[in-house]
């Protein structure tokens, strides 16, 4: 039997040592991330990005708008409930004034 021997072989590099970047490597890197650029500007100032930015900014709106007035409407609604929960008319007198 043979002795197996532990050195890579002229033919397969080492996968533990890698080489450093080269000036080639730098450029073609800073190409792909100019390409990848390019294109993400692109799809954003298209008309189906430019659709997704406003939707995602309206949901966002509501939902920070929703957070904000929360407690307001909360304490608007017990305070009208309390002063003028004495009868179903004055219910119905209620829901108009909050209405308008």
């Amino acid at each position: 039997m043979e002795p197996v021997s532990l050195k890579p072989t002229s033919n397969s590099p080492s996968p533990a040592v890698s080489s450093p970047p080269t000036d080639g490597d730098q450029i073609a890197r800073r190409k792909a991330m100019f390409t990848c650029c390019k294109k993400a500007t692109k799809f954003v100032f298209s008309t189906v990005g430019l659709a997704i930015i406003v939707a995602l900014y309206s949901v966002a709106g509501a939902y920070i708008f929703q957070l904000l007035e929360q407690t307001n409407e909360k304490e608007e609604c017990i305070q009208a409930c309390s002063h003028n929960s004495s009868s179903f008319f004055n219910g119905g007198q209620l829901f108009l004034a909050f209405i308008l």
